[in-house]
């Protein structure tokens, strides 16, 4: 399946998530003005807020070079596309341990930890959003739901909306499941590709 791991340009996705998790579990909670117009005002967004949407902006990118030889491909090019969507986090989440084991900072474990869980979150968002939008139009949207989250997402007092999973606390478990059920619902995307396709008969 070399055409496979040329289309989804998989090792450039994997560098990406790698260079991405050190900057967050690194600095990831340096803070970021920004403007707010969901009721806070003015608020200071951590960075991993903003860049933890970059591996799964890679994914859907790669996944939108798709090519024609999947119509007629034999091996199962859902699962492949599935396992990206479980390999991109469990990589994250090993350089997150790493970097934490060698500095020891809880501050930064939790900033981490709340970007994993987006992570997941924007990786189902784009597989979800494929079918529905097309393949060029859902890679941005994990950036749109970011941006929005970051921008809108803090009400009065700095306190997160409960749509605005992203901002929410690492915590939050309303957030932790809705990130994971929409996670589960981008992997069933992806294997559908497997599904016998129907030819009419002439």
């Amino acid at each position: 399946m070399s055409w496979w791991l040329t289309s989804r340009r998989l090792p450039l996705t994997l560098v990406v998530t790698l260079l991405t998790w050190l900057v967050i579990a690194t600095v990831g909670g340096s803070a970021v003005p920004v403007p707010q117009f969901g009721g806070a005002g003015r608020a200071a967004v951590p960075l991993a807020l903003l860049v933890s949407v970059l591996p799964a902006v890679a994914v859907a990118a790669g996944r939108a070079r798709a090519i024609g030889l999947e119509a007629v491909a034999v091996r199962p090019v859902g699962r492949a596309d599935a396992l990206v969507l479980l390999l991109v986090p469990v990589s994250a989440a090993a350089v997150g341990l790493a970097v934490h084991l060698l500095l020891a900072d809880p501050a930064a474990a939790r900033i981490s930890a709340q970007a994993l869980r987006n992570l997941v979150l924007h990786l189902g968002l784009a597989a979800c959003a494929r079918p529905l939008l097309g393949r060029q139009a859902a890679v941005l949207a994990p950036v749109l739901y970011a941006f929005v989250s970051a921008a809108f997402g803090l009400g009065p007092g700095g306190h997160p909306h409960r749509w605005a999973w992203p901002a929410a606390g690492p915590a939050d478990p309303v957030a932790l499941a809705g990130a994971v059920a929409v996670l589960a619902a981008g992997l069933l995307v992806e294997l559908r590709q497997d599904r016998p396709r129907r030819h009419p008969v002439a």
